[in-house]
């Protein structure tokens, strides 16, 4: 038998095998460093996941429920079909409405139903004094902080709404001054703002109507609009003030997860707005009642579920990314610096209601000639589910000389754990200070080889 250096054909087979090794290696390698990129706490993914599915299944059964409240006959003798308002007495002589029920009325008689027996507006009765309800909260909630320095906690330990029975209560000391004042002061602005609104409406009066019919889509794309920027801004405020940041650890910590935010909810609106909504006929005619239209719709509300999942998705790893990070000392400071999250967490939810409701509302060609039920659905949810999310914002630190266990033990009321997941973060003051997170995904990856 040839020794191996006198068999070339052997030599180089195992010069082949030994490549491939190394490269299947790499490959491995990679693709485990590719894995830990995207590792996430799987109870927050669970929980995330949850309440965006819960979002969707909520809007889908709100249209069901809402999509046929307003009673269209409301617009008759008002600004239908052109705007009595600008018609002369021939024009208004000249002009019938035929009613939901077949009958037509003419004329003077037209003017006249409307004025006397014209159903309301407002299919909802004072059901929009709930805005009232929360704008009161909002003030006796900041009230009780500042008198008492204590306030009302959610059970939830992070802006992602992950249970944590433990963390209600009602006692909760305030450890960090205004971090929710601004927060409060603008959900108090939104609350009264949805209340006026609808106040307006409830009156019934020839320019509410037209409100509503007239100028039905430009409100819509208001309230949109304030969804989208003014929690969001409100809260990068509120964390400027609270921790004192200056515009380099602004832009470090907190404004780039903002402004992807706003842009993700941007896109989202701004699709449901031109493209999804049954109002609107900019990609499709009401009468089109193609297949092609249904395959379009789908296929774009699954892309911006999508875009909304992946940003979240991404948010979680980062959180991930950091309690596996040495502490030293910041890593809860910093997180809760991110106050935007407590507020787009929810806002985002509500989105999620409105393109199911509105897509579902499209499939089942109920076009409309007005957005109110939708409306009303929305502001309400968003003054709802923002309300918990500003009840979730921390206001206690964590005293990072303790490890979780020891804070149980001692039951100390100055110091609360805030998240179950900050509870499994380990003081290791003779290791090095915070690491980027490519190093820790680098290292954590050699670790598993």
């Amino acid at each position: 038998m040839k020794p191996l250096k006198d068999n070339p054909d052997k030599v180089f087979n195992v010069r082949i095998l030994d490549t491939a090794t190394d490269q299947v290696s790499k490959v491995l390698h990679r693709a485990q460093k590719l894995t830990m990129y995207y590792k996430v706490d799987n109870f927050q993914l669970l929980c995330t996941g949850a309440w965006m599915a819960g979002a969707a299944v909520l809007g889908w059964q709100a249209f069901h429920m809402y999509h046929g409240d307003l009673d269209t006959d409301c617009f008759a003798g008002t600004f239908e079909p052109k705007g009595l308002q600008l018609m002369d007495a021939s024009q208004v002589a000249n002009t019938c409405y035929t009613l939901s029920n077949g009958n037509e009325v003419c004329g003077a008689q037209l003017i006249e139903y409307g004025k006397t027996q014209a159903p309301s507006c407002n299919p909802y009765g004072n059901n929009f004094y709930i805005s009232l309800g929360v704008a009161g909260s909002m003030l006796l909630a900041y009230l009780y902080e500042m008198s008492q320095t204590m306030t009302v906690s959610m059970p939830f330990s992070t802006a992602t709404w992950e249970f944590n029975f433990s963390m209600f209560g009602i006692y909760d000391v305030v450890e960090i001054a205004s971090v929710r004042t601004w927060q409060y002061f603008a959900h108090l602005v939104s609350a009264l703002g949805f209340f006026t609104l609808w106040y307006y409406i409830d009156t019934d009066s020839i320019e509410s109507k037209a409100l509503i019919h007239e100028a039905n889509r430009s409100l819509t794309g208001i309230n949109r609009a304030w969804m989208v920027v003014w929690p969001t801004c409100m809260a990068e405020i509120t964390a400027i003030k609270a921790f004192n940041l200056n515009r380099e650890q602004w832009r470090e910590h907190s404004m780039g997860w903002a402004a992807m935010s706003i842009l993700i909810k941007f896109l989202v609106m701004l699709t449901l707005h031109f493209v999804l909504d049954p109002q609107t006929q900019l990609l499709w005619l009401h009468a089109d009642d193609s297949t092609s239209q249904r395959n379009w719709v789908i296929g774009i509300t699954a892309f911006l579920g999508f875009a909304m999942a992946t940003f979240w998705y991404k948010f979680l790893g980062r959180r991930y990314v950091e309690y596996e990070q040495v502490e030293d000392g910041h890593t809860v400071e910093r997180l809760q610096n991110r106050l935007w999250a407590y507020v787009d967490f929810p806002t985002s939810l509500t989105m999620v209601a409105m393109v199911a409701y509105n897509v579902t509302a499209r499939l089942h060609h109920e076009h409309g000639n007005t957005h109110l039920p939708a409306d009303y659905f929305a502001g309400l949810m968003f003054l709802a589910t923002v309300t918990i999310g500003i009840f979730s914002i921390p206001v206690n630190k964590m005293n990072a000389d303790w490890s979780p266990t020891e804070q149980r033990k001692t039951g100390s009321s100055g110091s609360r754990i805030i998240s179950k997941d900050m509870c499994m973060v380990q003081m290791k003051k003779n290791k090095p200070s915070l690491k980027s997170a490519e190093e820790v995904r680098a290292k954590q990856g050699d670790d598993n080889l």
